[in-house]
């Protein structure tokens, strides 16, 4: 037989069926090597035998088993080829290899294999193959030389096996295992795996970021021991263990860290431990986040929850806290505390005149000073507007209070410069005693409050220890400002009225409106008791608009009696800064019916310039209305005579102080002509109050003064009395003109 029928000539010994009827398990055969047909019957059999075993061996691994020709003809096929692609015997064998289930580049790559792999280990080449029904598989092949008895190679044998499912789970793990690396890597939270005794087996971008270093291997390799490198304080590492031991997880531990450059930021954990399947701790695994700004903001609310924006004092608040401690502690030891009330005098005036700016320019030189007069563990706070507190925790004596109050008094003293202006802030100081007046802040508090208001009624400036005699008159004050509120809505208000008479024709030409209270239980209580009162409350709000209503209503009644004169009527500083004050007034007059150029409207110089341009708008509005305005307790206030300019009032009235000596004193006389000399040259009439005797009429008639008022015409009177007044009155245009 020819060399080329000896090569492998691998054919089916079964009977062949029709090659287009595809047989799902065939049993390929080999058929017997020309060598048996010649040999003894026995030795044939035997052969026979052994290629029996062969084939059903072939036929049986769990690897397919293919030889393919040197010209790319599919030579032989086992059985699990066959349940691999889905071809039988007959549809492969004879068939081109890249006609069936092999791609021609993978043929190629199998032969190079194959090539490459004579003598040693085949190494498996990964290909994508085609099954009989045209879905695509993923084939590991072994390939080796096919090689004959002589030793030439005749074709390519095949080890195939089917890892379609390995190649997809492969595929799965690849792309989950870059999801994962991309989170890591991305992440916005650091990430990392710690040795339980603290040495980072891994970190992200991110945690290296948040401590500072260029790389996780720059981290990894400088943060040896988290314990002593990483941690501010020493012992939060063994916090963050004994957490992890008790709970097996931390959640939001919070810690400060240095940073690579020695800086030291906030971070908050999660972690968890890992273990083995024995459960054996290996390491722990968790995530870092950057929490300092989140930190400083909370110390930023922390702070001004506790604290003053405009000084940086402690608030009430934060020092009602530290008072209750301070009494907790001075009960509990026997010793003794001291609270200062501090109340800057007349800051009102100095923040309405030079503007709000100014007034916190004050207020903080002020706190700088107040701070410099106390102990390390002192606590000056402020109270809001211009009121600070001071906290003095045991103080041997009432003495040293006093002698803190001294040293505050005296570095007010000194001229405090604010925008170009030298100022010179004085203080009303009082002072509480603790345990004695008070076992509780707000008692301590309110003492102290009642003491520095003693002062106030006292002249200011000075200081003075709460007493029970003042915590009296404190209740009294209260007791009696809860009275009037009721007393305005009850009727006990009354208006006297004082007549005012032309010194230089006689006769009555009006009457200043003046409140008096009678109340039920304590009789007729004087103005000068709860006219400051009802400034401290802001009952004189409603108490100036009710003598406004009630003192036009009373002059629309004298003239309909036929009394023409004219009604004075005294306004507050917070009344004329009512934004609504206008309308009030004109609702005045519409609703008594009484023509808008019979009522004056009295001020204070302090009043108008308090207000400054807002005062100029206001005069003009009520001017507009009809009314006309006087200025009363002239030469009293700021001695600024340029608002007279600007301001259109119609009248100026001589304070009493300047009437009373103006007989006896050539400066007060002084005073009062110059007064007058400079009203007339301004078109200004003025009003001499306080007139008690004949010689003071017959110098202001002498020096051009226009009106007067006074007890030597006649006291205040209720209206009832008032018209029987007014008849006797007439007969004063004799005296006038004498």
């Amino acid at each position: 037989m020819a060399k080329s029928e000896q090569s492998i000539s691998i054919r089916s010994t079964a009977p062949r069926k029709a090659a287009t009827k595809a047989v799902s398990a065939p049993t390929p055969s080999i058929p017997l090597p020309p060598s048996t047909q010649s040999a003894p019957k026995a030795l044939a059999e035997e052969l026979c035998l052994t290629y029996s075993r062969l084939l059903s061996m072939v036929n049986n691994i769990a690897e397919g088993m293919v030889v393919i020709g040197s010209d790319d003809v599919i030579a032989f096929v086992n059985r699990t080829i066959c349940m691999l692609t889905g071809y039988t015997e007959l549809e492969l064998i004879g068939k081109s290899a890249i006609e069936t289930f092999i791609n021609s580049d993978d043929l190629a790559r199998i032969r190079t294999a194959a090539a490459s792999n004579r003598g040693r280990v085949v190494d498996p080449c990964l290909m994508l193959g085609n099954k009989r029904d045209g879905t695509s598989m993923w084939l590991e092949v072994r390939a080796s030389p096919y090689i004959d008895e002589n030793d030439e190679v005749i074709g390519t044998l095949a080890a195939v096996t089917d890892v379609t499912q390995r190649v997809a789970a492969e595929d799965a793990l690849r792309q989950a295992e870059m999801k994962y690396r991309s989170i890591f890597e991305n992440a916005g939270e650091g990430i990392f795996q710690t040795t339980v005794d603290g040495h980072y087996i891994s970190a992200n971008p991110a945690l290296a970021r948040i401590y500072g270093y260029g790389s996780p291997s720059e981290l990894i390799g400088n943060l040896t021991n988290v314990k002593q490198q990483l941690y501010v304080e020493p012992g939060r590492r063994d916090a963050f263990v004994r957490i992890m031991q008790e709970h097996d997880f931390v959640s939001g531990f919070e810690a400060q860290v240095f940073r690579a450059d020695g800086s030291v930021i906030w971070i908050s954990e999660n972690a968890r431990p890992v273990r083995d399947e024995r459960g054996r701790l290996m390491y722990y695994e968790g995530t870092v986040s950057d929490i300092t700004e989140r930190k400083h903001f909370e110390e930023t609310v922390q702070w001004q929850a506790f604290h003053d924006s405009l000084t940086g004092l402690p608030n009430r608040s934060l020092f009602q806290d530290r008072l209750q401690q301070a009494l907790t502690v001075a009960t509990q030891r026997g010793c003794m505390g001291a609270v200062l009330f501090l109340d800057v005098d007349n800051f009102k005036s100095i923040n309405d005149t030079l503007g709000h700016a100014a007034g916190d320019i004050l207020l903080q030189q002020v706190s700088v000073r107040l701070r410099s007069c106390l102990r390390p563990g002192d606590t000056l706070a402020r109270m809001g507007g211009d009121e600070f507190t001071v906290l003095l925790p045991d103080i041997p004596s009432p003495e040293q209070a006093a002698s803190v109050a001294r040293r505050m008094l005296s570095t007010l003293t000194t001229a405090v410069r604010v925008e170009q202006h030298d100022l010179f802030p004085t203080a009303s100081i009082g002072i509480s005693l603790f345990p004695r007046d008070g076992d509780d802040a707000a008692t301590v508090l309110k003492h102290a409050d009642v003491a520095m208001y003693k002062v106030k009624e006292g002249g200011r400036g000075h200081f003075a220890v709460f007493s029970q005699e003042m915590n009296a008159t404190a209740m009294e004050r209260l007791v009696l400002g809860n009275d009037l509120r009721a007393a305005i809505e009850s009727g006990e208000l009354i208006l006297y009225y004082q007549p005012q008479i032309d010194l230089q024709r006689g006769g009555v030409i009006g009457a200043e409106a003046l409140v008096r209270w009678m109340h039920p239980e304590h009789g007729l209580i004087s103005p000068a008791k709860f006219i400051p009162l009802a400034e401290e409350t802001g009952l004189i709000l409603p108490l100036g608009e009710w003598v406004l209503r009630e003192a036009c209503s009373q002059a629309a009644r004298w003239h309909e009696n036929g009394y023409p004169i004219k009604v004075s009527v005294n306004l507050s500083a917070r009344q004329f800064r009512q934004v609504n004050f206008v309308e009030t007034v004109a609702m005045a007059l519409t609703q008594s019916k009484l023509t808008a150029n019979w009522l004056d409207l009295e001020l204070t110089e302090s009043a108008i310039i308090e207000n400054g341009n807002a005062a100029v708008d206001m005069l003009a509005r009520l001017k507009e209305l009809g009314v006309s305005l006087s200025v009363d307790d002239f030469g009293t206030g700021y001695s600024s005579l340029s608002y007279l300019r600007q301001f259109p009032v119609d009248v100026l009235k001589i304070d009493r102080s300047f009437i009373q000596q103006i007989e006896r004193d050539p400066k007060d006389q002084a005073v009062v002509r110059a007064i007058i000399e400079l009203a007339h040259a301004l078109s200004l009439r003025v009003t001499g109050e306080g007139v008690e005797t004949e010689g003071q009429r017959s110098l202001l008639r002498r020096l051009g003064c226009n009106v007067m008022q006074g007890f030597l015409v006649s006291p205040p009177v209720p209206a009832a009395k008032f018209a029987t007044l007014l008849d006797e009155l007439n007969g004063y245009r004799e005296l006038a003109a004498a």
